[in-house]
C-alpha cells in the first residue's frame, strides 16, 4: 500500500461524517421541523423566504449569472473554453 491510500483511508470517515452533518443541516432549511401541535401552522421554509423577498424585476444578476455559469460547467465541462476544434469533423 502506498501513503495516499492509508491517509485516504484514515480520513474517509471524518469526511463522511462531515458531508453528513452539513446534509442535515440542508434538509433542516429545506423540511423545517414540524410543530407538535397537528394544527399549528408550520415553520415557513427559509430558502422559500429568501426567494420571496427578491424584488418585482425576478431573479437578481449575481444569481443568474451564476446559474447560467453553472449550467455551463455541467454541460460542457470546465475545459471546454480550452478546446481546440476537431478540424476533420465540422
Amino acid at each position: 500500500m502506498n501513503s495516499i491510500s492509508i491517509s485516504t483511508k484514515k480520513s474517509f470517515p471524518k469526511k463522511r461524517s462531515s458531508l453528513s452533518a452539513a446534509d442535515k443541516l440542508c434538509h433542516l432549511l429545506k423540511y423545517p421541523p414540524l410543530p407538535s401541535d397537528p394544527f399549528a401552522s408550520p415553520q415557513p421554509n427559509a430558502l422559500r423566504a429568501a426567494v420571496a423577498g427578491w424584488d418585482v424585476t425576478g431573479l437578481p444578476r449575481a444569481v443568474a449569472l451564476r446559474i447560467v455559469e453553472e449550467t455551463y460547467q455541467r454541460t460542457f465541462g470546465p475545459s471546454h473554453a480550452r478546446a481546440q476544434p476537431l478540424s476533420g469533423i465540422l
